[in-house]
């Protein structure tokens, strides 16, 4: 039961976004009232989930490719100054007369590759389609969750209350058993079951108990 608690810990450690060992529940015996999860729980909590945030993440990556891809559509600028040496023949070339230099901004144009380009535009579209179909299942994936873990606490109420009904029935039960062996009506052996059925009831009462319920 302690390796299991410091895993489900190590768990919530995780689902809050934190490295596990950090997320500690503080211990308290079972007194018959199980813990409650407080109903209107915002959903803007499932952003914390780290599949969620990362499919998020990556869906603004994608978007901000888009906008690289279409840069190169646009003229390149540059700023700065250059030097070198131009000349018809080599024998010139390091010649004073074959020196140029250039100041002021240079204005580039993609002459060529406006398919190349289109196709890198096209492809980082689909890529934050992509991007966004997967973060649309990671949120779905996520209310999923939820929704069953809800569904799971909702209907182990009523579980509680019939195990409870059940338990009341096997005390009975078991007293009334245990008059009848004492008088000589029954068997030790139909005394040992009644108690081993009760035990069990008790059992499974308990770990009901210590589930958490919600007050919906």
């Amino acid at each position: 039961v302690k390796r299991q608690r410091q895993e489900a810990s190590d768990t919530l450690s995780i689902l809050c976004g934190g490295p596990a060992g950090t997320f500690h529940v503080a211990e308290r015996p079972i007194n018959g009232t199980p813990p409650r999860i407080p109903a209107g729980i915002p959903a803007d909590l499932l952003e914390r989930r780290p599949d969620v945030a990362g499919a998020e993440r990556v869906v603004a990556a994608r978007n901000a490719e888009i906008g690289v891809a279409t840069a190169n559509y646009f003229p390149a600028v540059r700023l700065t100054g250059e030097a070198g040496a131009l000349s018809k023949t080599s024998s010139e070339l390091f010649s004073a007369d074959s020196r140029v230099w250039s100041i002021g901004p240079e204005v580039s144009l993609p002459i060529t590759g406006w398919v190349l380009i289109g196709s890198r535009v096209k492809q980082a579209k689909s890529a934050r389609e992509e991007a966004i179909a997967n973060y649309r299942q990671a949120v779905l994936a996520a209310v999923k969750d939820v929704e069953t873990s809800l569904s799971q606490i909702h209907y182990r109420r009523e579980q509680i209350e019939a195990q409870n009904e059940a338990l009341a029935a096997s005390s009975q039960a078991t007293t009334l058993i245990r008059s009848l062996y004492e008088s000589g009506s029954v068997s030790y052996l139909e005394h040992l079951d009644a108690e081993r059925t009760h035990l069990q009831l008790q059992l499974q009462s308990a770990q009901l108990t210590a589930q958490p319920v919600s007050y919906t």
